[in-house]
């Protein structure tokens, strides 16, 4: 069909042109740009993938530079590296030079040079940034890039980075062990060299003065893991010393016997690299030196010789210019008396002196003062931590005082109890319960009133500080008189016309009361509290409201924790905790000898000739024969020669040898517990183990698994408790220690369904032999009499007010007495009233509590309270004291300032009480009423004793006007029948002070008044310790500390600490004195509280920093040192400004500070100024190389690392890239070929064009036609 209107053809033809020239287009942009995608709707998949290699390919060409240039620092660290090679080469050559005996030159040119090359390898170590904390002396990251997550594949930046380990690479002096910490003794001025004109070290040994051990003399030193009570003494052997440089070698030789202990202590001291050098200054002299290769130490003088040694000499008039400083600090108590001690104990303690802990002696009671002392002596020298502190005892002859004394020069106190006569003259202090030195509750025996004329002295010392004393006059009679009351009403008293006088006689003063009469009634009881006023209202529960604590029985120290009594299954609320018992460390069997053989300058000689060389050892029941090689042994080389024995007859780790600290020989079976045994025999015709100092048949079995502490076994359960909170639902038990030891639980949740309940082998083998806690009622109930018959009422669980109590009162009333016997009413003021329906005498309601329930408490009811019925003239005992008492009052025109106060107590008694006490204030009572036996008062005369209630709120009025007490939260409590002291945690003790005996307030008589003054206080040792830190320590400033003494003292320190890697570690450290924990008592125990604490953060920067003590003019205080790291400690503030003082200020006392490190002088440790420095010198350098390879090793690591990271990258890239120009790129054949194709269609379809727009023209030629 033809058509005018639509030329089809022609609109084919556009289509086909239009497409073909958007073809044609296309493959012109793909051949002229060279990408296939061009747009994103090109390719929009392929253009993301492309897009994504093409990022990939950035990062890791980055990387690559960075690689480079990580590699490129690398090699000029080891270029650096091998410059200080060369002068190390250089420092051994000369230290070669200067240790030999023919050198004849100047010592001191070689070691200028010597010195000045130390410097500059600390320069150069810096300058490549390898000196100690430096810029690339530690782990490095270098992000090269292309690291992926391990399965999943995705982007991980940590995969991507190449870590680098340099943090054991630093090479300059320090790190090498050339230069490091050093204690100096002593100052510039010091010379004890053998030029030395005034103290040579053979003239200080020489001067009898220099008190010590015969033929030793003892040097402390304390560092981080052995530190406070666990310093390490040096005992060094001063036989054969007679100058500078055999001093050092003997001192050497101590310190190496002192780190061969199997202690941790020991470990840590041996570890630390401690050796003794002699120093020469820049005046020349010759000091005393203490090297460590890296741990700062502190070094104390131990007696008055070790003083001299390290420079400190007396300044006293007449003493030679040998003789060291004083060091012994005394503590002396006042004359003792001769008698007998009291039936209790008496405790002694000893507070600081370098302890880590008080040490407690005991002394029995009933015996005589002279073997009280003689006990005393004898214990302390056997208390390893006193003698460990060198603290003795003397005097104390009948009428002499007792001497304590520190022969280190550490500050000490000196507390005692139980000596309640005062015979040893260190007080008269009362034991507490179960004969402890302090507490922080005290109640007195009972009181008995008898005295009207003595004053009772009390002194109450906190954490032993001087007494503050509280003085109670009893001079002026009854501060508040003891009441005179009638006895309890009979319910057959009727008042009538014969028995309603009573002629009440106040200080002289007659006041004639006429008893009313009143109406008959029944006996009544009313609640307090407004309990169902119009908003009041209560709640009756079942359940506990406080339940007691379930406990053990005093552990017994047989007790062993085994596999067999081990688990505790502890169900709270039906929820069960299986608990496991930690076992304490079981033990070897363990031989050993005896007669000190190898104490350092004991050996033996081994000769198979003389049949010597033979003896048997039996490891757990197998038995060998150890045989030694002919030879001369001492302490250096018996244990490497017994050990090689015991391990090729027995195999390896059966059995150890080691030398204690005293030089005797030990065998140790490895294996440990019960049935472990090692024992030494003679074998036959040998006579070794005699030799060694063995005796033949001895035998040591191994222990098993002891029982921790009741502390310790309650810390165990409360952490596995807390640790199952999960599965516990919400129940939880608190664990605690009583002070009798007993293990208490508590149940936190208290009410309906909340139990406690006991099982396992603990339980069964009664090791912890708990009682279960069950549910029971608690406020549900009260009991009511309503005369003379009792029955329980018990109020369903539900919420009560003014509308539904009475109703539910009086259904359990009657359902219980049955009806009409007694009525439930709300007074007007909406307090609950029961009363008795029988009138009269004889009748009477009471409300007790049910025994362990508070039902009557809840509803306001006083337990015990009775009302009674009274006759138709007869009165209530509230009625008649109410009538008393108004006709008192209005009398007071008449009775010239006297005055009486009536009042009804709980059991029904009229209680009347003269206002005015002390002398000529009587109360007297007559009249018919007396005369009847209707009121039956009790004269009360003049001056009478004061009662307990007066005597407490005249000590509390005088603790309230003392600042300490305050602080201490201390108050008396007097109304039971005994005096009772309390505090707010704070521990003290009382002395009662020198009283008449009939003024003993319940607290003795028969002492003296002891800190009152001066004269008869305890002294307190001001401290002489002589101790130097070391040099290149970080050091904080030392800071002052004042002992704890009050419970709500609590103090956090936090040691910040940045580690080789840069991170911040920090540990929060807790000083307290209270009943949790007791950590700051005295000085030493807060540094020993502080130490254990950096030591158990397992944080090796943290464990590298250490609190020692310091003495600046005279006062202790505490400093901080560490073995390089910065760090810092914050000191929070206390409550009374005791505890650690962090401003580090002498004049002022500002805790909450926070103190920063700074570092200390480095000194060099190595020198070559004489030839046994020289030849020391030389191992230095030997170790020092070793060290540099060890870093030049970590370098080249690094080099190799990043070359193989490097090649990975380059791969990466080359792979990426291929990747994406696979995508992206185009094809230029193809796309040529399809230009010559587009061209072509283009060209037809023109053609098609034309040809379709002619059809129409040849229409027309037929219109025309």
């Amino acid at each position: 069909m033809f058509s005018i209107q639509t030329n089809v053809n022609s609109l084919i033809a556009q289509e086909n042109m239009r497409v073909n020239g958007d073809f044609q287009s296309k493959t012109i942009q793909r051949l002229t740009s060279g990408y296939r995608i061009n747009q994103s709707g090109d390719d929009a998949a392929g253009l993301a993938v492309a897009n994504k290699f093409r990022s990939d390919v950035a990062e890791l060409s980055q990387g690559v530079r960075n690689a480079n240039d990580g590699i490129s620092t690398l090699q000029i660290i080891d270029g650096g590296m091998n410059n200080i090679s060369k002068m190390i080469d250089r420092l051994k050559t000369l230290a070669s030079q200067s240790a030999s005996q023919t050198f004849s030159g100047d010592r001191k040119v070689l070691n200028d040079e010597f010195q000045t090359l130390l410097k500059e390898i600390d320069r150069q170590a810096q300058a490549v940034g390898l000196d100690k904390d430096g810029l690339y002396a530690k782990t490095l990251s270098v992000f090269v890039g292309g690291g992926r997550t391990s399965g999943l594949g995705a982007v991980d930046t940590t995969n991507g980075t190449v870590k680098l380990d340099l943090g054991g690479a630093a090479v300059d002096t320090k790190s090498l062990n050339l230069k490091g910490m050093q204690v100096l003794a002593g100052s510039n001025t010091t010379d004890i060299g053998t030029t030395s004109a005034t103290h040579t070290v053979a003239d200080i040994l020489n001067d009898t003065g220099n008190t010590s051990a015969a033929g030793y003399t003892d040097f402390l030193i304390s560092g981080s893991g052995f530190s406070d009570g666990n310093k390490i003494k040096v005992s060094v052997n001063t036989t054969g010393v007679s100058d500078i440089d055999t001093l050092v070698s003997a001192i050497n030789d101590a310190i190496g016997q002192a780190g061969a202990g199997v202690s941790a202590a020991a470990n840590a001291f041996k570890q630390a690299g401690i050796s003794a050098t002699a120093y020469t200054n820049v005046n020349g002299g010759k000091q005393l030196a203490f090297n460590s290769s890296y741990a700062p130490i502190q070094v104390q003088a131990g007696d008055v010789k070790a003083n001299a040694l390290m420079g400190n000499f007396s300044v006293q008039g007449g003493d030679p210019a040998t003789r060291g400083a004083a060091l012994a600090t005394s503590v002396h108590g006042a004359n003792t008396t001769a008698g007998t001690l009291g039936a209790g104990n008496v405790t002694v303690r000893i507070v600081g002196g370098g302890m880590a802990s008080p040490v407690d002696i005991t002394l029995a009671g009933g015996q005589t003062m002279a073997a009280a002392v003689t006990s005393l002596t004898t214990q302390i020298s056997a208390k390893q931590a006193l003698v460990d502190a060198g603290i003795s005892v003397s005097g104390g002859s009948v009428g002499t005082p007792l001497t304590f004394t520190s022969s280190h020069g550490d500050k000490f106190t000196v507390e005692a109890t139980g000596d309640s006569a005062n015979l040893l003259g260190l007080g008269a202090f009362q034991s507490g319960t179960a004969g402890a030195v302090d507490y922080s509750t005290l109640t007195g025996a009972n009181y008995v009133a008898s005295t009207t004329s003595d004053t009772s002295t009390l002194e109450i010392s906190l954490n032993g500080a001087a007494a503050r004393q509280i003085t109670v006059d009893l001079t002026g009679g009854n501060a508040t008189a003891a009441k005179s009351q009638t006895t309890v009403l009979a319910a057959s008293n009727t008042i009538t016309a014969s028995n309603d006088a009573l002629g009440v006689t106040i200080d002289g003063h007659l006041v004639n009361v006429t008893l009313a009469h009143s109406a008959p009634a029944g006996g009544n009881v009313a609640a307090g509290g407004a309990k169902f006023a119009a908003a009041g209202s209560v709640t009756v529960t079942g359940g506990n409201i406080s339940s007691d604590s379930s406990k053990t029985g005093v552990l017994a120290a047989s007790n062993t924790i085994t596999s067999s009594n081990d688990t505790l299954n502890l169900t709270i609320d039906g929820h069960t905790v299986n608990v496991g018992l930690t076992h304490t460390a079981p033990t070897g069997g363990a031989i050993t000898a005896s007669g000190d053989t190898f104490d350092g300058t004991g050996s033996i000689t081994v000769d198979a000739s003389t049949d010597n060389e033979s003896f048997d050892v039996t490891v757990d029941g197998v038995t060998h024969k150890l045989t030694l090689a002919d030879d001369t042994y001492d302490s250096s080389n018996i244990v490497n020669a017994v050990q090689s024995e015991l391990d090729s007859k027995f195999g390896a780790n059966i059995a150890t040898a080691a030398l204690d600290a005293t030089g005797n020989l030990s065998i140790t079976g490895v294996a440990t517990g019960a049935g472990h045994s090692v024992a030494i025999n003679s074998t036959t015709g040998k006579t070794g183990a005699a030799l060694l100092g063995f005796t033949p048949g001895s035998i040591g079995y191994g222990a098993a698994a002891a029982a921790g502490s009741a502390v310790d076994i309650a810390n165990d359960i409360q952490t596995q408790i807390d640790a199952a909170s999960a599965a516990l639902n919400g129940a939880h038990a608190t664990v605690a220690v009583t002070q009798d030891g007993r293990i208490s639980i508590t149940n936190d949740n208290k009410g309906t369904g909340h139990t406690l309940t006991f099982a396992g082998d603990a339980v069964t083998s009664n090791l912890l032999a708990f009682p279960a806690i069950t549910a029971s009622a608690d406020n549900e109930s009260f009991d009511l009499s309503v005369d003379g018959v009792s029955h329980t009422l018990t109020l369903a669980d539900d919420t009560y007010d003014s509308s539904t109590i009475v109703d539910a009162v009086q259904a359990e009333i009657d359902d219980k007495f049955g009806a009409n016997k007694a009525t439930a009413s709300l007074d007007g003021s909406g307090n609950l009233v029961i009363t008795g329906y029988a009138t009269g005498t004889g009748h009477s309601v009471a409300v007790t509590s049910t025994l362990g329930n508070a039902g009557a408490t809840l509803l306001g009811f006083t337990s015990g309270t009775i009302g009674y019925g009274t006759a138709a003239s007869g009165g209530s005992p509230l009625s008649l004291a109410s009538s008393i008492q108004s006709q008192i009052d209005g009398a007071s025109a008449t009775l010239n300032g006297a005055h009486a106060t009536v009042a009804v107590t709980q059991d029904g008694r009229i209680s009347i009480e003269n206002d005015n006490k002390g002398a000529a204030h009587t109360l007297t009572f007559n009249g018919t009423a007396v005369s009847t036996n209707l009121l039956t008062f009790s004269t009360v005369t003049a001056a009478a004793s004061r009662s307990l209630d007066s005597i407490a709120a005249d000590i509390n009025q005088q603790i309230s006007e003392d600042a300490t007490l305050q602080k201490a939260g201390m108050k008396a409590d007097g109304s039971g029948t005994a005096l009772k002291l309390d505090s707010d945690g704070t521990f003290f003790r009382v002395n009662g002070g020198a009283v008449a005996l009939d003024a003993d307030l319940g607290f003795g008589v028969s002492g003296s008044t002891f800190n009152a003054s001066a004269a008869s206080n305890l002294t307190v040792a001001t401290s002489k310790r002589t101790a130097v830190d070391s040099n290149g320590a970080q050091q904080s400033a030392a800071m002052a500390f004042t002992a704890s003494n009050y419970a709500s003292d609590d103090q956090t320190l936090t040691v910040s600490v940045t580690d080789g890697d840069g991170k911040i570690q920090s540990q929060v450290v807790s000083l307290r004195n209270d009943a949790t924990a007791r950590s700051s008592r005295s000085i030493d125990e807060a540094v020993a509280s502080i130490n254990k604490q950096l030591q158990q953060s397992n944080i090796a920067a943290l464990q590298g920093i250490v609190a020692v003590k310091e003495t600046v003019s005279g006062a202790e205080k505490i400093n901080f040192l560490s073995s390089g790291d910065s760090f810092r400690v914050s000191v929070s503030s206390t409550a009374n400004n005791t505890g650690l003082d962090g401003s580090a200020s002498d004049a002022t006392t500002t805790a909450g500070s926070v103190t920063s490190a700074t570092l200390g002088d480095v000194t060099s440790t190595i020198s070559i100024d004489t030839m046994s420095n020289a030849l020391k010198a030389v191992t230095s350098i030997s170790a020092a190389i070793s060290k540099l390879g060890s870093a030049q090793a970590a370098v080249g690591r690094g080099q190799n690392q990043l070359s193989y990271a490097l090649s990975l990258a380059q791969s990466q890239i080359s792979s990426f890239s291929a990747a994406e120009s696979r995508i992206r790129d185009a094809d230029v054949a193809a796309e040529a070929a399809n230009l010559t194709k587009a061209q072509v269609l283009q060209q037809a379809a023109v053609a098609a064009m034309a040809q379709a727009n002619s059809a129409p023209q040849l229409i027309l030629s037929l219109l025309r036609g």
